[in-house]
């Protein structure tokens, strides 16, 4: 028998197989994850990779603006402030001149959020994100109960705040336990990791029984566990879903100093988005 009738009967079945079984095995890896510092076991169960030609309305929605909450009294659905394109979602601070006639804002920001289509209770969320900065503008990352909490039962996680120009991001935990008590170092609420912002990190919070778990590039940066105490709020955290939100914010009184406008527009790039429920 010839030698290219042997490579016909025998190798090419062999690399068929090979093939089948390679694939196989990576998809089992690309639907799951396993925690650098817990070992637990999670799986994937949503992914974006923002690679349409329009926003999946069946998985995200445009923030609206609220007048009566600062951080999203200049949200705005204007097409000026959302660009996908190239495999990536951009969102856009702007000064509002005349990009929407309607609109009286000085300047518009965009957002979107997965509210009521995509979250989680326990598990993981990893945003591969990078940002540009100003004076006075914020880049978040952050997540907030489907079903809105009042204190002392509210809870919100922030990936990544990026304020104004810093290289240093804030990773931060808001609950009544911290909020209204104050209570800052026991457990520590907060991480404020070095950076380099404009490149792109990969910014993940893991949520679990008991403990809440930040990495920025698989390296964990904070970690905020349950306690015993018989303060109220302190980890309300796995008592409903919670969905995400990315989105620019400018003007917050409560951090920032005047606007920067002459560095308009600025933007956050999200590559990719990436929810895990966690196998426990």
């Amino acid at each position: 028998m010839s030698v290219r009738k042997l490579f016909i009967l025998y190798c090419i079945p062999l690399c068929l197989v090979l093939g089948i079984i390679f694939s196989a095995f990576a998809g089992r890896n690309a639907d799951t994850a396993v925690s650098e510092q817990t070992g637990r076991n999670y799986k994937l169960v949503f992914r974006e990779d923002f690679n349409g030609i329009a926003l999946d309305t069946n998985f995200w929605r445009i923030i609206p603006r609220n007048r009566e909450v600062e951080w999203s009294a200049h949200m705005s659905s204007h097409p000026s402030v959302f660009e996908l394109s190239h495999g990536r979602m951009r969102l856009y601070a702007r000064l509002n001149d005349h990009l929407d006639i309607n609109d009286t804002a000085k300047y518009i920001v965009g957002g979107i959020d997965t509210k009521g289509m995509v979250g989680i209770t326990y598990g993981k969320v990893e945003v591969r994100a990078r940002m540009t900065g100003a004076n006075g503008v914020v880049s978040a990352i952050w997540m907030a109960a489907t079903t809105p909490k009042p204190y002392p039962d509210y809870m919100e996680l922030d990936l990544v705040e990026r304020i104004s120009e810093r290289q240093e991001v804030d990773q931060t935990v808001h609950n009544n336990y911290v909020d209204r008590l104050n209570i800052l170092d026991n457990p520590q609420y907060q991480a404020k990791p070095r950076v380099k912002p404009e490149k792109y990190n990969v910014y993940a919070v893991e949520i679990l029984p008991d403990q809440v778990i930040f990495s920025i590039n698989g390296k964990p940066t904070l970690t905020y566990p349950r306690i015993n105490t018989t303060q109220i709020g302190q980890y309300p955290f796995g008592s409903c879903e919670m969905y995400l939100k990315l989105n620019l914010e400018a003007g917050f009184n409560r951090w920032l100093r005047d606007i920067d406008f002459t560095r308009f527009p600025v933007y956050m790039d999200i590559d990719w988005v990436k929810f895990y429920s966690a196998v426990l």
